[in-house]
């Protein structure tokens, strides 16, 4: 079976422009900037409160939920965790291949790769990428997770310098899948 790679970009291009709505039950404050997502199954913590949009996304697989949690960290950078669970045929993909695939998407025609770790996390081995892309004086800097089918996406955007201010490095320790 071939894997249809292009749901992957517009899954990804479309985040950004999710309509905005209420913060949805699953998502609960734990604090002044802590959430939890028991839906997409992470903690994080963000400098201030996120806005929490949802998206239906009609895809040739179907109809993809994503819901994203987002806030500004300055004038410069936006941080962001969304998820979403792919369809039951995605399970039969390589995870490699489809983290290949959302990297791809997310570089588009102009970006550069400049970096690309494989990791595993936790007890579950869960297969992980952290990933940081250029195009000109910005860039993206992301952590993408693949759990069974659910896909996260923990990712800054900004300038390549905002992307190491220590609001970023905060954020991207904050971050824990749950258990």
């Amino acid at each position: 079976m071939r894997f249809p790679f292009a749901l992957l970009s517009p899954l990804l291009l479309l985040l950004p422009a999710c309509s905005e709505r209420q913060a949805p039950a699953q998502i609960e404050k734990r604090g002044e900037a802590a959430y939890k997502s028991d839906e997409g199954k992470y903690t994080v913590r963000f400098p201030k409160e996120p806005t929490i949009t949802n998206k239906e996304l009609a895809t040739t697989a179907g109809v993809l939920k994503v819901q994203t949690a987002k806030c500004d960290a300055g004038k410069e950078t936006v941080l962001s965790v969304s998820h979403t669970t792919y369809p039951p045929n995605f399970g039969e993909v390589d995870a490699a291949k489809i983290l290949d695939g959302v990297r791809d998407g997310l570089k588009g025609q102009d970006g550069v790769v400049k970096a690309d770790q494989a990791l595993t996390l936790g007890d579950d081995k869960v297969q992980a990428r952290d990933v940081r892309i250029e195009a000109g004086k910005n860039g993206i800097r992301t952590r993408l997770i693949l759990q069974d089918r659910r896909l996260v996406q923990v990712m800054a955007v900004g300038t390549k310098e905002s992307l190491e201010a220590k609001p970023v490095e905060e954020f991207f320790k904050s971050f824990e899948l749950a258990k």
